[in-house]
C-alpha cells in the first residue's frame, strides 16, 4: 500500500462508503463460504475515480491523502479481512472495529 498526495479528485469518506456499501452484497453473511466472490473489480470501482489503472489502486482518500490499495487482490476471490493492516484506520494501536471484518466483492443481488 502506498499513500499518495492528493493530486487526483478528492472521494469523501461519506462518498467511499456509500459506494462500498452499495456493492456488497446486501442478503448474504460476508464471512461465509457461501459468499460469491468476485475475480474482478465491480465496474462501478473500474469506472470511478477511486481506481487507476496505471498504478494497479484501488484508492480511498482521507484527510487530504490517498492510500493505494492493491487492485490485484483487495477484496477480490475470497471472504478475508481485505482491511486488516491498513493504513488509515487498520494500522495501528486503535484500529477500526471492521478491521477485522470479513468481505469481498460480490455481484449486486448477492
Amino acid at each position: 500500500m502506498r499513500a499518495f498526495g492528493a493530486s487526483r479528485r478528492p472521494m469523501s469518506l461519506a462518498t467511499t462508503t456509500l459506494l462500498l456499501c452499495l456493492l456488497f452484497s446486501e442478503g448474504e453473511a460476508q464471512g461465509s463460504s457461501s459468499c460469491a466472490c468476485r475475480r474482478d473489480l465491480p465496474s462501478e470501482v473500474l469506472n470511478s475515480e477511486l481506481y487507476d489503472a496505471g498504478t494497479g489502486c484501488v484508492y480511498f482518500e482521507e484527510g487530504g491523502v490517498r492510500y493505494c490499495y492493491d487492485a490485484a487482490s483487495y477484496g477480490l476471490d475470497v471472504c478475508a479481512a481485505h482491511d486488516e493492516s491498513l493504513e488509515p484506520f487498520c494500522a495501528g494501536l486503535f484500529e477500526a472495529d471492521f478491521c477485522g471484518r470479513e468481505w469481498c466483492w460480490t455481484f449486486r443481488g448477492g
